[in-house]
């Protein structure tokens, strides 16, 4: 819908928790507690984000959770629909990683790096 009225040139002012449907905008802002954190269009924004980002996928996600915030490098985990999310200093070696989430029993676990979203980097700024 918000397309639709957007194609026909209609300004709309959006107020929404929903970082799927802030994505659909031409601008965005990012408050958080009355602050503005960020502006711009959904391609800036994400563009922003300066750090490496995997998602992990596989095994119970709870503990899955828990083990990849005891790792090395590993800056913010938190969940995003049927995945976790892993913000990292720095790239990391997702071989030794998933080799070591093996021995702490987590065997079919899928690592792989993604481009962020606005949420992740709403996320990231909260810090």
């Amino acid at each position: 819908m918000l397309k639709k009225l957007q194609q026909q040139g209609i300004t709309i002012l959006v107020s929404t928790p929903y970082m799927d449907e802030a994505a659909l905008c031409d601008r965005i802002g990012l408050l958080q507690d009355g602050t503005l954190m960020r502006t711009g269009s959904p391609q800036d924004i994400t563009q922003g984000f300066d750090r490496p980002l995997y998602a992990a996928s596989g095994g119970e996600p709870y503990p899955l959770l828990q083990a990849l915030r005891r790792q090395p490098g590993v800056e913010r985990v938190f969940p995003f629909g049927t995945s976790l999310h892993i913000t990292a200093k720095e790239q990391l070696d997702l071989r030794a990683l998933g080799d070591d989430l093996v021995r702490q029993g987590f065997p079919a676990v899928d690592l792989r790096p993604i481009a962020p979203g606005v949420e992740d980097l709403f996320m990231h700024l909260m810090q």
